[in-house]
């Protein structure tokens, strides 16, 4: 939302594992998981396609990257977390 808002917001990076062990996602169900993601990115997918042309230039303050690349890339790391999922229930 701040890349649509601001041409040149912050960008907060957050350190993965420290979040993960925090929000504790190992004692959850495998199920409850998978709807809380499949909701999550369902929202984030209606958000970037709302996002307005000219906001996916906006960059990141001392980053290298616009809006639409962070959009992206987002895309492709789902990807991953859905070729892992998939692997997961075969096994």
């Amino acid at each position: 939302m701040r890349g649509q808002l601001e041409p040149q917001p912050t960008y907060v990076s957050y350190d993965q594992d420290t979040w993960m062990d925090l929000q504790n996602y190992a004692a959850r169900d495998w199920s409850e998981l998978l709807t809380l993601w499949y909701a999550y990115n369902r929202h984030l997918l209606h958000l970037m396609r709302t996002v307005k042309i000219e906001a996916l230039e906006h960059g990141f303050q001392n980053q290298n990257f616009t809006l639409e690349f962070l959009m992206r890339d987002y895309i492709r790391h789902c990807e991953h977390h859905l070729a892992q999922i998939l692997l997961a229930s075969q096994g």
